[in-house]
């Protein structure tokens, strides 16, 4: 997001609803869409462009977003409340550091912030914030509950807090970070 809110993007990429994410939508006029009944995005909302890359074998992942015109105050507190999230356990990823914790460290954040129903996305949230990746897209470790699993030196994951608002989309980041 930028901070006068004029990003425009044309991304054919994962763009997420309020309720599912879809590959690619657009409606008939080939306008992306935000949701189930074509409706085109529209000035005041955002998406989210998911990217995976490769490189010498090894997977690279991060996530950007992108809004049609200006924000709601309310989207720019939450993004920051992601960013916040993203650099205080980055900041705690050392070897030793219980994967468990990290989670429950976003959690505790998020909360005070006000946007835990909103955190990771509505109705079916996704139950982690981070996961491994290297050879795979998707490897240990998962940066979730339960998960007791201490971070290694040189272990990668990618660190993915986002917060999805009803009516105006997601926002926060992905980025990929060495222990």
């Amino acid at each position: 997001l930028s901070n006068d809110g004029t990003d425009i993007a044309i991304a054919v990429a994962w763009m997420y609803s309020e309720e599912s994410r879809e590959v690619n939508k657009l409606n008939e006029n080939r306008e992306p869409v935000l949701d189930d009944n074509d409706t085109p995005i529209k000035e005041g909302q955002c998406f989210m462009v998911d990217m995976g890359g490769n490189f010498y074998g090894y997977m690279g992942d991060m996530s950007r977003v992108y809004s049609i015109g200006k924000l709601s105050d309310e989207a720019y507190t939450a993004h920051q409340v992601c960013l916040d999230i993203q650099n205080e356990i980055a900041s705690i990823a050392k070897p030793g550091t219980v994967c468990e914790d990290m989670y429950n460290t976003a959690i505790e954040m998020v909360t005070k912030a006000g946007f835990a129903k909103n955190f990771m996305g509505i109705g079916q949230q996704a139950r982690f914030i981070g996961h491994g990746i290297g050879l795979e897209i998707n490897e240990m470790p998962v940066i979730a509950p339960r998960m007791k699993q201490k971070l290694e030196p040189g272990m990668v994951f990618a660190l993915e807090p986002k917060i999805v608002l009803p009516g105006v989309g997601p926002v926060g980041v992905e980025n990929s970070w060495v222990v």
